[in-house]
This record gives C-alpha cells, sequence and structure tokens, in this order.
C-alpha cells in the first residue's frame, strides 16, 4: 500500500494531475474509510459508540442470530390457530406464542435501531440503502401500526 508521501511524491514528477491524488484526497479518503470500517482504524481502542456499532453489525454472529430469529419466528407463527384464538387468547399456547411473538419483534427493532446508529438512515451506504433493510423497516413499522390501531 502507498504511504501518502510517496504518492505526493510521484504526483510531482507526472504531468497529467488527472492521474494523480492530492494529499488531501488520500488523507479524506483515509479518514472515510476508517468511519465506514473501523477494523481498519490505526487505533485499536474503538472509543467512538458508532464505531463499536459498525463493529458489531461485521460480525458474523449478528447475522448468525438475526437468521436464527427469523427462522425461530417463522416456527412460532406457524403455531397459532387462527380460527380458535380469534378474537380472544385463552388458551396457554396462545399466551406463550403472544409474548414471544413480543418478544421477537423487540429483537428486530433492536437489531434495526442497531443498524440505523451504525450505518445513517438514509443515503448512500446507508439501512435504507439495502433492499433487505427496506423491507424489515416496513415489516417492523407494519407490525407496530397493526398493534396501535
Amino acid at each position: 500500500m502507498f504511504t501518502i508521501e510517496k504518492v505526493a511524491d510521484e504526483c510531482e514528477t507526472i504531468l497529467d494531475e488527472n492521474k494523480c491524488q492530492t494529499k488531501n484526497e488520500i488523507e479524506s479518503q483515509k479518514e472515510i474509510d476508517i468511519i465506514i470500517n473501523p477494523v481498519n482504524s490505526p487505533e485499536k481502542k474503538l472509543k467512538n459508540p458508532r464505531k463499536w456499532l459498525i463493529k458489531i453489525i461485521q460480525s458474523p454472529w449478528f447475522e448468525r442470530v438475526s437468521m436464527f430469529v427469523i427462522i425461530f419466528n417463522c416456527i412460532t407463527l406457524g403455531m397459532y390457530k387462527p380460527c380458535e384464538d380469534h378474537p380472544k387468547c385463552t388458551t396457554t399456547r396462545c399466551f406463550i406464542l403472544e409474548y414471544v411473538d413480543r418478544a421477537i419483534y423487540i429483537f428486530f427493532v433492536i437489531e434495526m435501531l442497531i443498524k440505523i446508529l451504525a450505518m445513517g438512515f438514509i443515503g448512500k451506504n446507508t439501512y435504507l440503502a439495502e433492499s433487505w433493510n427496506i423491507l424489515d423497516f416496513f415489516i417492523i413499522l407494519a407490525e407496530y401500526v397493526g398493534n396501535n390501531f
């Protein structure tokens, strides 16, 4: 990898300025890389909470836990008996499934908030830039609206 000084020295010898980045452009790109991926940060300790959240969402365990909860949610949704449980939930199974459903909903809200705080909400390379996150956002929003109206 090039150091800033080497690239700056090479830029002085090249006549075509379009082929060369200035020292400031290289430094700003380096800062952007550190913000986007704090693992590349020269600091060993992550002092900024946003960097800590970015490290969490980049962890393979974050994705694994999310996938497990999605599969578990599919199983619990299959256990509902709409004809028996509607309009009032009177069985123990129904009460347990309602509490599990609330816990899963809270998990997905927390997951969404972690991603939003780490990535930002709207714009390039943010939470709503990914189509799966858009789907998650609207599912969470629909669940909230459905339970409160």
